[in-house]
Order: C-alpha cells, then sequence, then structure tokens
C-alpha cells in the first residue's frame, strides 16, 4: 500500500497542479524521494542498519494546534447523533440556542484574533464547522448564517488546518459581537455525541493589516443528470488593492476539477491554481509562499467541472439533477 499510494502520487495528500503557484504548505515529495521509497517497497522493505535509525519521534502532548488560547468557549450541551440518515446543519450562538445550546460569549470590546482552532470532542461524526460572529442588535429576526463573507471567521474541514495568522495579520471582531457556529454531522452506523470548543489567541503585536474573506462562489447552478463534466463558472471583481494569503477550494462528492485564475486591469492574466483532481476527503488550503498583489479591479475567475455520471464512483445518485445545498448530496463551488 505505502509504494502504491506514493508511486501514484496519492501521498502526501496535495492537489494543486505544480506548474503553477508556490505554496507554502506544499508537502509533494521530490521525484527522488518517491523512487527511493517505491525502490525500497520493491526490494522487500527491508529493514536498514538498526544503528542508523533515529530516535523515535516525540510528538508534543498538547491539547490544541495552535499556541495556547487566551479564550475557550465551549458548546452548552452536546449535539446528539443518531446512528443512521442524515442531520440537518446544527446552529449555536447566544441567540439562536439549538440542540448544543447557546455558545456562550460576548466580546466586550474591538477584538484583534490571530489564531483560532475548532475541536471537536468526536472527529468520527464531525464532517466540518463554521465560525462566524454576528453582531445581534444588527441581526435580531433575520437570517443569521450566510449574511456576508465578512462574518465568516474559520471553518475546521477535512485536511483543514487551524487559523494561524503571521505576526502583523489579523481578524477584527467587534465590540458586541457574539459567536455563530455552524456544525454539519455524519451518522456512522453508532449513535454517538459530540461537543465542540473553541480556541482564540488573540493578537500581542500592533496589526498592519485586517484579514477578510472573498468568495467566488455560484449558487444557481444545475447539473444534468448522468453529466460526466458538467462546467460551473464564477467570477468577482475585487473593489479596492488587496494581499492574498492563498486560497481554498470546495465542492462536494460531485467535484472533479477546478481552476481560478486573475485577470488584472492592464489585461495581464496568471493562472492562480489548477486542482485537477479534487478531493472531497481532503480539503486543503493553498498558502502562498509569498502574498499575491491585486490591484483594485481584478477580476478572479473560477471554472469546476462536476462529475455526474456513473462513472463517479462517489457519485450519490448519477439519475439526480443537481443544484446548489449544504448537504453532501447537493453540491458547492
Amino acid at each position: 500500500m505505502i509504494g502504491e499510494v506514493v508511486r501514484e502520487g496519492r501521498m502526501p495528500p496535495w492537489y494543486a497542479d505544480p506548474r503553477h503557484g508556490t505554496f507554502l504548505n506544499e508537502p509533494r515529495l521530490t521525484q527522488e524521494e518517491r523512487r527511493k521509497i517505491v525502490d525500497w517497497v520493491r526490494g522487500g522493505a527491508k529493514q536498514g542498519d538498526p544503528a542508523a535509525m533515529p530516535a523515535p519521534l516525540r510528538w508534543p502532548k498538547k491539547k490544541w494546534k495552535i499556541s495556547k488560547p487566551d479564550l475557550v468557549v465551549t458548546v452548552r450541551k452536546p449535539v446528539e447523533v443518531p446512528a443512521e440518515g442524515y442531520i440537518p446543519y446544527q446552529y449555536s450562538s447566544m441567540h439562536l440556542p439549538g440542540p448544543a445550546g447557546i455558545f456562550p460569549y460576548v466580546f466586550p470590546e474591538d477584538t484583534w484574533i490571530q489564531e483560532v482552532q475548532i475541536k471537536a470532542q468526536n472527529t468520527n461524526v464531525l464532517h466540518h464547522a463554521n465560525l462566524a460572529y454576528v453582531l445581534p442588535e444588527k441581526t435580531k429576526g433575520k437570517k443569521v448564517w450566510g449574511r456576508g463573507e465578512e462574518l465568516f471567521i474559520t471553518g475546521q474541514v477535512p485536511g483543514g488546518v487551524p487559523l494561524q495568522l503571521e505576526p502583523g495579520l489579523g481578524f477584527l471582531v467587534p465590540k458586541g459581537a457574539v459567536l455563530v457556529l455552524q456544525m454539519h454531522y455524519v451518522t456512522v452506523g453508532t449513535p454517538m455525541s459530540d461537543r465542540i470548543s473553541v480556541g482564540i489567541v488573540y493578537a500581542k503585536t500592533p496589526i498592519r493589516k485586517r484579514i477578510r474573506h472573498v468568495q467566488v462562489t455560484n449558487k444557481r447552478f444545475r447539473i444534468p443528470p448522468g453529466a460526466p463534466a458538467h462546467e460551473v463558472r464564477a467570477k468577482r471583481t475585487l473593489k479596492n488593492a488587496s494581499s492574498g494569503i492563498g486560497m481554498y477550494v470546495h465542492m462536494h462528492l460531485r467535484g472533479a476539477d477546478i481552476k481560478i485564475s486573475a485577470t488584472y486591469p492592464d489585461g495581464e492574466k496568471e493562472t492562480l491554481l489548477v486542482v485537477p483532481n479534487y478531493s472531497f476527503d481532503w480539503q486543503l488550503p493553498y498558502v502562498w509562499k509569498e502574498s499575491k498583489k491585486f490591484p483594485a479591479g481584478t477580476v478572479i475567475d473560477c471554472v469546476a467541472h462536476f462529475d455526474n455520471s456513473p462513472f463517479n464512483p462517489y457519485n450519490p445518485d448519477p439519475s439526480k439533477r443537481v443544484k446548489f445545498g449544504p448537504q453532501t448530496y447537493h453540491e458547492m463551488m
């Protein structure tokens, strides 16, 4: 198995085309490293000289992947997950009590945060979770989730990592804001429960730049039954000059590939990212080694293809016409 996944490039997991972009978190093996591992497996995977064996790795005994949190908030009650079936998205907030109860914290002042981790007690049933903030006096009686990408803080997805910003960068949570947690649970054949905590590290140095999330999305597509490569496009113009930190792509089980490109105000075009073989199981961030400069007026284009054919082994039902939606049998772009 080791030789197979290394030879085929499935491990370590990385899906960006190497011809486009240089990324800080790329774990790709070199051709020489891959050749050594494959040759070793073909030779019987024999042990080398025990005297030359390095000492075993000692993993730090840390509760959190981020630095020691300044603030930890835990939902009041566990979410009970049944053995079977689809689970509607769960929510928890100070002013949106759900099955998990309230998320008990109000920010007493404008707060710059630099690290955030969403930590599940039971990772077997939590597929992903998204964290945002809202100002209760501005959302009373209105839809809470999906009110603006500027409210989104971070998420936890398969293969993802916590939000950890460089010194000088920060995310601003305004005074009076409360946290909102959106949770997507899946069934695993046995009744289980989960209780999520969120750890937050405050910025300790002066903030030079404020981080904002920019979504390029399309929610109006319809994928025909059996379509093997249905194309969906989206674009967005950046109103202000920006420095890009990285990218993240998201589709569901029919997602096949995606390309992100930029057209600059002078007409120059650049391919920022190509994911030729998207994996729903490894939703990785793509963090640039050096920040990208985007002048005001830059157009970001996304082109994705979806495989709704019976030849897609992950397809829930190739006979269905598929539209945008939250569950995995829906799609996103």
